[in-house]
């Protein structure tokens, strides 16, 4: 049962609410003047065409930013959530097209000697009568960068993310299949997510952003 890219693509933008700032900078990981209106963010795979595409919705009240976020290719839907004020309230995945609905049970920051701190996030997902998808997640800040983009350089800020993935059954507590995964996040300051690379399942793939384009609606 192949769950992990599905869910991989869901953490790359859960946040956490409680906060007094975002985990990631506002203008880092929703440029206000790029969100003003619904946006497609385009990636390309390193050495080849496969495309993946980010919906971006925002929209600010008092005391509120809503993020509406979807990810999908060109065959498929992989995910969608809903943030508030940087905490994900709605979370879904699909799996061969059918959509399951996760239960986030930590999403938090913990104050330690790092920058951004550490965030840690937890989530399962039903998958069936039987199964049940649990996934364990970490981010820290690990450097300052530059990326070439449009022929200019773009101040990042580079996040790492060690994610667990742990498949059970209700009736067997003997059964579990756990992986495990490296996320390298590149988060570009008034652009967005640059890049990222997904290290895991004896894979490794770089994604790279190349248009921002108006959300047909």
């Amino acid at each position: 049962m192949k769950l992990f890219t599905s869910a991989v693509l869901i953490f790359i933008y859960l946040n956490t609410i409680g906060q007094s700032k975002s985990f990631i900078p506002l203008n880092y990981e929703y440029p206000e003047d790029i969100l003003k209106t619904p946006k497609t963010y385009v990636y390309y795979k390193s050495g080849g065409n496969t495309q993946k595409f980010k919906d971006i919705k925002v929209t600010k009240k008092p005391g509120q930013i809503i993020a509406e976020l979807k990810t999908y290719n060109l065959e498929s839907v992989d995910d969608s959530l809903l943030e508030i004020n940087d905490k994900t309230v709605e979370l879904y995945i699909f799996i061969n097209g059918e959509r399951m609905n996760g239960t986030v049970t930590e999403d938090s920051v913990h104050h330690d000697s790092s920058r951004l701190g550490e965030k840690v996030q937890s989530a399962f997902f039903k998958i069936n009568s039987l199964f049940v998808l649990s996934l364990t997640i970490r981010t820290n800040f690990l450097k300052d960068t530059a990326i070439i983009w449009k022929g200019n350089p773009v101040k990042c800020i580079v996040v790492r993310t060690n994610m667990t993935e742990v498949l059970s059954k209700k009736d067997d507590s003997t059964y579990t299949k756990n992986e495990d995964a490296k996320l390298l996040s590149y988060f570009g300051q008034g652009v967005g997510l640059l890049r990222f690379s997904v290290e895991g399942h004896g894979d490794f793939s770089v994604w790279e952003l190349k248009e921002i384009k108006d959300l047909k609606q």
